[in-house]
């Protein structure tokens, strides 16, 4: 067992908590795929509602875009989570040449991150996560 306890969150513009049961992701309320996604909202809603969840014990993976809609990206609240937390690692999706183009505000988030990478499938994404991080 890596991991005392774990707690999965979803998001597109507000994080719901999920489980995996039988290899599903299974969200634990609504979770509304056809929103327009919010970073900045899911952050507000981390801090106030589950501030408790991050300690210095915490390990914060996000995988995601950071395509925000031209919404406020709220990197300040990311930055002081990164301060709550042991480590943020961010997973984007998409190739680093598409980061900061369009609505994307990865440079804004990646300053308050121990670890940026690219995985943009699941052998990236090993591959990545191998080479760098959660290391305690």
């Amino acid at each position: 067992m890596f991991f005392k306890r774990v707690h999965l969150f979803a998001f597109v513009d507000r994080p719901v908590e999920v489980s995996i049961e039988a290899g599903c992701l299974v969200p634990h309320t609504l979770l509304d795929l056809y929103a327009r996604s919010d970073f900045g909202r899911v952050l507000v809603e981390l801090r106030e509602d589950y501030r408790s969840l991050i300690t210095r014990n915490t390990r914060v993976l996000i995988l995601g875009d950071a395509r925000n809609n031209r919404r406020p990206p709220r990197a300040d609240l990311l930055a002081k989570l990164h301060t709550a937390a042991a480590q943020v690692v961010w997973v984007n999706p998409e190739p680093n040449r598409r980061w900061n183009t369009g609505d994307s505000v990865m440079n804004l988030y990646a300053r308050h991150c121990d670890h940026v990478m690219a995985a943009g499938s699941l052998r990236e994404l090993a591959a990545a996560l191998d080479r760098s991080i959660v290391r305690t």
